[in-house]
């Protein structure tokens, strides 16, 4: 859990970081695609619009990153949802 909790301690130009050099990587041909405003009431991984994933680093985070991709598959979101 000590993971989780750095994992989220994360400042915005860190999260960024993972990212672009951890978390793109495992979505083939994706593309970060900009960030949004967010609120504490919306999960930390969500499917958004037009085939996009969208992700923040903690619950209370304000923002969240928008990574577009052809199609995401239901199992390996709930996998990814667990690591976080």
């Amino acid at each position: 859990m000590h993971l989780q909790r750095e994992f989220c301690a994360l400042d915005k130009d860190k999260f960024y970081v993972v990212l672009t050099k951890l978390i793109l990587p495992l979505f083939t041909g994706s593309v970060l695609m900009g960030e949004e405003e967010s609120n504490a009431r919306e999960s930390e991984i969500a499917i958004g619009k037009q085939n996009s994933l969208l992700i923040k680093p903690n619950k209370s985070a304000d923002y969240r990153f928008i990574i577009k991709k052809g199609i995401f598959k239901s199992p390996f979101l709930l996998h990814f949802n667990i690591f976080f």
